[in-house]
């Protein structure tokens, strides 16, 4: 037995980036009980008369560009979307990489103006539930990740910065975890968050393409099938067809979210925590990146695309131009809260950054 569990811990996807690493990861840094305890309350210059209706960001899961046909994939896994951008709703940016290769390691970057060279504590810095607070936003957590666990503290402690937040429940961990598919977010979307009146910015963390990729989408979505991959190693196939569906799955319900918001005023971003390494540095791995630097660099690949309803182009037509202006840019997530500042027209009073390092600048 003991043997047994020697060679699992040094298979390479679980040893690598995996349940080892992740543990390791997450003990390396303390998690405090209350981020507003850390808060630092900038002075902050904007109007409020000039901030848009909706702000919203869905988070997605494990997704890489490489496998979305938005990005040239040769499968047709974003049907949707891809509707959406050929009718001039949805921007497209195609050099945009995540900061980290996990998702604690991701959040920790692009929910605030901590930066990977920072000397000081992940939570040190200013981050995005602060902002959109003294903007005057209701603001609304909905995720179908878990709301408990070792993976999941760092982004409950966002989550409870929040006017209110909600966990669907446990979808991929524990004994006698039950599925529960993404698409039971956009009832909750729908039945709620619309009914607001106020400004309001909606944050909707998707469970996405996480691994185990076939629990990731209803057997409607069973599109793709092992033998639809005859130029790939027959032990990659069935993986490849699942994570294809579950990408496929992803592109429905991420385009229902949008069109949710059809009618308002909103401006609507999706982008996942980070992509994957599917085969693309070894024929016998599909998992977060390795630590080489092959591995690392797909595996920060990710789509970053902006649903825009037809009001808030209206509203905002020079913001709209200056999107458009920006989808070959080379962006880093970590950046997301100086971009959506600038989204919001607002800015610090004592510095620059927004202009410095946001998307559109």
């Amino acid at each position: 037995m003991l043997v047994s569990f020697w060679a699992t811990i040094h298979n390479s996807a679980i040893y690598e980036d995996g349940i080892l690493a992740k543990l390791q990861f997450i003990i390396s840094y303390q998690v405090p009980e209350d981020l507003r305890l850390h808060y630092k309350h900038p002075v902050l210059d904007f109007r409020k008369d000039s901030l848009p209706q909706n702000v919203v960001l869905i988070i997605g899961e494990s997704l890489t560009k490489h496998h979305c046909s938005l990005y040239g994939y040769d499968k047709p896994t974003n049907p949707l979307l891809s509707s959406l951008r050929d009718s001039s709703s949805l921007i497209v940016f195609k050099n945009v990489t995540s900061p980290g290769t996990s998702t604690v390691q991701s959040f920790k970057y692009f929910m605030g103006t901590h930066k990977i060279s920072d000397k000081q504590d992940w939570y040190s810095g200013i981050v995005i539930p602060e902002i959109i607070e003294i903007a005057g936003y209701k603001s609304h957590w909905i995720s179908n990740q878990a709301g408990r666990g070792m993976f999941d503290n760092v982004i409950r402690r966002y989550a409870e910065l929040c006017s209110d937040y909600y966990f669907n429940g446990d979808s991929f961990t524990g004994l006698f975890a039950k599925t529960q598919y993404d698409e039971d977010l956009i009832r909750i979307v729908r039945d709620n968050i619309l009914r607001d009146s106020c400004k309001v910015f909606t944050i909707v963390n998707l469970m996405g393409n996480h691994f185990d990729f076939n629990r990731r989408y209803p057997a409607t979505f069973n599109r793709f099938k092992a033998t639809d991959y005859p130029n790939n190693l027959s032990t990659q196939r069935q993986t490849l067809a699942e994570y294809d569906n579950s990408v496929l799955y992803n592109d429905s319900v991420v385009y229902e979210l949008m069109k949710a918001f059809e009618n308002e005023e909103a401006i609507v971003f999706y982008f996942p925590d980070h992509g994957l390494d599917l085969f693309y540095t070894s024929d016998d791995y599909a998992a977060h990146a390795k630590q080489t630097p092959e591995s690392q660099k797909v595996g920060k690949e990710i789509p970053f695309v902006i649903y825009l309803t037809d009001r808030f182009r209206k509203r905002y037509p020079l913001m709209v131009e200056r999107m458009q202006e920006s989808v070959d840019k080379q962006f880093c997530t970590d950046d997301l809260i100086y971009t959506l500042m600038d989204i919001m027209n607002i800015r610090f009073h004592d510095n620059k950054d927004v202009a410095k390092y946001s998307l559109f600048r």
